[in-house]
């Protein structure tokens, strides 16, 4: 993978964790986490409380082309 901040989220996501924009470990969150859907990656979403922003977390590793 060439992109090593998009490298650097799937390995947190890997760990099992659960973040959001604002705790990414890595700048243009959104941007990788497109990055990472376009490989094949599947994330799940959900709305943080009343708040105007998501968490995301790895559901499936990689979807076969």
């Amino acid at each position: 993978m060439k992109n090593t901040h998009a490298f650097k989220l799937l390995e947190a996501f890997k760990r099992g964790q659960v973040m959001t924009a604002y705790d990414a470990p890595v700048p243009n969150f959104s941007q990788r986490l497109c990055d990472l859907e376009s490989m094949g990656y599947n994330f799940g979403r959900c709305k943080v409380g009343n708040k105007r922003y998501y968490q995301y977390w790895l559901i499936q590793e990689k979807v076969a082309a």
